[in-house]
């Protein structure tokens, strides 16, 4: 398995660990059946804030402030994980058509006597050859590639 795979699998099973032990400390300590718990946990994970349940006694107002300022900024790192591997996935597939592209228009020229006849300064295929390299030097100093 790939590192950002890992990553992913080690940022869901965080996720879930917080979800399991909030619901256990609401079910537990404030009373409340199961999916009280879960339904308190997810909207407070997700910011919504609905007010139908709120805790009861000191202990759990604490431990739902602790709760807020760590869970909150682990399920956003935890997206953000996730999108960083769609975007990277998407930036690779971009260079390898781009890529392609690039080697086909290597060929062609290989294939005549004078590739500069068929690369011109005016022909489409020097300037989708430039094009080509600018955005594989943009993806490089993006770090993407």
């Amino acid at each position: 398995m790939e590192q950002r795979q890992q990553n992913i699998v080690s940022a869901a099973v965080i996720v879930t660990l917080f979800i399991i032990g909030g619901m256990s400390f609401y079910h537990h300590v404030e009373g409340w059946t199961w999916s009280q718990s879960f339904y308190f946990v997810s909207m407070t994970m997700g910011t919504v804030g609905t007010g139908d349940l709120s805790p009861s006694t000191d202990l759990s107002r604490m431990f739902t402030g602790v709760f807020v300022l760590t869970a909150v900024p682990i399920v956003f790192f935890a997206l953000l994980l996730i999108a960083e591997v769609y975007f990277k996935r998407h930036f690779e597939q971009i260079q390898w058509k781009n890529m392609a592209a690039y080697h086909a228009v290597q060929r062609v020229g290989k294939f005549t006597k004078d590739s500069t006849s068929l690369l011109g300064k005016n022909s489409f295929l020097r300037k989708y050859k430039e094009e080509l390299d600018a955005f594989d030097n943009e993806l490089k100093k993006e770090g993407l590639i």
